[in-house]
């Protein structure tokens, strides 16, 4: 096998090549994965009925070799062993029904119960496994919902539709390597890594988003989309058969910053709602802060 420059390409990596069976393994067990009958080839689509491919993992690796802020960042915490594979070109309802089919599924596989990242056992609401605010339906389609914002602000945000996103097809797979630990640390609790504090909780998200952007040790990191998010709990879901975001157990609430609405102000989240027995897929004032409140990382590897 031969790279475009004629140079002999080195395999993937065995770490690359596991936690992309994961991800794919994952997504096809929930149905989300289609083979275009043009091109063979496995994918997603998005509601114009174009196809894209899930990159392989020669080509993430060769994405990964390319780029040499990966190998600081990886220094830092973000392991290989812990990217996901986001289908960021299949609609957002799609994902959402996904993890709340894939919850109860866990549910009954394991005898009925639940379990927290720290062992805890959670009881599941079976006829609403998860709940959503009602402006997320159909949010990505018709372009409520933007897309990496600059600011939280309802004219000049800076931010993209996800149509506008897809105009570019390497936009369809977003592809993010994260922090090992699915909890995120407590105030006070951060550790440090490769000269790099770890981001902690009681902050609030335009804080988080203006760290991203001004402080260098964060440079290349970016918030989580829902789309992100909900693939990060897939995982751990059903590789792990546990629940991430347990706020009222050993997690925390995330503000996924990599998405904004802005016609209400508010900034996404999903978390693990233990009074109501439920995914409680939300939003937030970009100005809130709370203890049990805090930001997820990621480190994107792009084409």
């Amino acid at each position: 096998m031969r790279s475009p420059e004629g140079r002999t390409a080195l395999p993937p990596a065995p770490g690359v090549v596991k936690r992309w069976e994961e991800n794919v393994r994952t997504l096809s067990s929930l149905g989300l994965l289609s083979i275009d009958t043009d091109t063979k080839l496995l994918g997603i689509r998005w509601v114009d009925g174009t196809h894209y491919p899930i990159p392989t993992p020669a080509m993430i690796e060769e994405r990964m070799r390319k780029d040499p802020v990966l190998a600081e960042k990886m220094a830092q915490g973000f392991d290989v062993k812990n990217f996901i594979l986001t289908p960021f070109a299949l609609p957002l309802d799609t994902l959402v029904a996904a993890l709340g089919k894939a919850t109860l599924a866990q549910y009954k596989k394991g005898g009925n119960k639940l379990t927290s990242t720290n062992g805890d056992t959670l009881e599941l609401n079976e006829d609403e496994p998860l709940w959503a605010w009602d402006q997320y339906k159909g949010a990505d389609v018709n372009g409520s919902l933007i897309y990496h914002p600059q600011r939280f602000t309802k004219d000049n945000h800076g931010g993209s539709t996800k149509a506008e996103l897809l105009k570019n097809p390497e936009n369809a797979w977003r592809i993010l390597l994260l922090e090992e630990n699915p909890d995120i640390p407590r105030e006070g609790k951060g550790k440090t890594t490769g000269g790099r504090k770890q981001i902690e909780a009681n902050s609030t998200a335009a804080e988080y988003l203006s760290a991203l952007q001004t402080d260098p040790i964060y440079r290349r990191e970016q918030g989580l989309t829902p789309e992100d998010e909900i693939v990060h709990a897939l995982i751990h879901l059903t590789e792990q058969q546990h629940i991430i975001n347990d706020y009222q157990g050993p997690g925390t609430i995330p503000f996924l910053t990599g998405a904004y609405f802005p016609a209400s102000g508010d900034v996404p989240c999903l978390y693990w709602d233990r009074d109501n027995r439920q995914w409680y897929l939300g939003r937030g004032d970009p100005q809130d802060r709370g203890g049990n409140c805090g930001f997820r990382p990621g480190v994107g590897v792009s084409a």
